[in-house]
């Protein structure tokens, strides 16, 4: 397990750091940011534990 630190609203982020626990499909293929950028919604937030 890694401490990725992420401080952006993504659904993979929880408490100051990345919460993916392994590769997905890439989300995000801008050249900045991470890879795996989801951005955090309503919708999204309510199911998150």
């Amino acid at each position: 397990m890694s401490l990725i630190t992420c401080d952006d609203d993504c659904i993979y982020q929880k408490d100051g750091y990345c919460i993916l626990e392994s590769p997905t499909i890439i989300t995000n293929n801008s050249s900045t940011g991470c890879v795996h950028y989801v951005k955090l919604n309503s919708k999204n937030n309510i199911n998150k534990t």
